[in-house]
């Protein structure tokens, strides 16, 4: 991962003499981002590794989930296909990808679902806690109740399902409840913040919307989804 406040960390490095030193706020958030060591080349930093002839960070495992809770990490999980129903209305499910280089903890994340009537302005409709890791390039499929293929977890909602046919958003959000990506898809009665831009169209049963190229993201769902009339679960689009 190349770090776009390059300059500003190489203004604050202390070459001699310093203690821990933190590289301060962006937008009102602590950045988390703590000098620890120098050396020839290389400096360690709470995150990672980075190398001061590259730009490079070569992030810790352990880290990358704190980074992203903070917002600061360009590269995340991504919705990357969905479908809301097929043989029946629990015959659904959702991906998630990781397009990143490393892999990220998603403990404590969750799936969360906003109907076409915006739940009617309550609260988001859990439909899965993640209590798992995803592997750089992987794939993790919710299913439904009714759904017959490979899955990492079941969405909540038994036979009916948890995605609502007719028009829905949905997001991923962090153990910290940030929204990490969204999508929604037409006919919504009322508008939700789960939409970027516009909404993806509807599938038809046993069709599924999907970023198309593999992980596109432009934030403009119309834009970054199309049907698949044949659904690739668990593989690129």
């Amino acid at each position: 991962m190349r770090l776009c406040f390059m300059n500003r960390l190489l203004a604050g490095l202390c070459l001699a003499g310093c203690g821990p030193t933190s590289l301060g706020t962006e937008g009102g958030k602590d950045l988390g981002l703590v000098l620890k060591d120098l050396s020839v080349g290389k400096v360690d930093l709470a995150i990672g590794t980075l190398d001061l002839a590259t730009g490079d960070l070569a992030k810790s495992d352990s880290a990358v989930s704190k980074d992203l809770a903070g917002g600061l990490v360009g590269c995340a999980p991504k919705l990357n296909e969905v479908q809301v129903s097929g043989t029946g209305p629990g015959d659904e499910f959702v991906e998630v990808y990781n397009p990143c280089a490393y892999q990220i903890d998603l403990s404590g994340w969750k799936l969360v679902y906003r109907s076409d009537k915006n739940n009617s302005g309550g609260a988001d409709n859990v439909l899965f806690t993640f209590g798992q890791p995803i592997s750089a390039g992987a794939y993790l499929v919710v299913g439904g109740g009714s759904y017959l293929g490979a899955k990492d977890g079941t969405i909540s909602g038994g036979a009916n399902g948890g995605l609502g046919g007719s028009g829905g958003g949905i997001a991923l959000r962090n153990a910290v409840g940030v929204k990490i990506d969204s999508v929604a898809y037409k006919i919504l009665q009322v508008t939700n913040d789960f939409t970027e831009t516009s909404p993806a169209e509807s599938p038809p049963a046993a069709q599924s919307i999907a970023r198309t190229p593999n992980g596109q993201d432009s934030d403009d769902n119309s834009a970054d989804f199309a049907i698949a009339v044949t659904p690739t679960p668990k593989g690129s689009n």
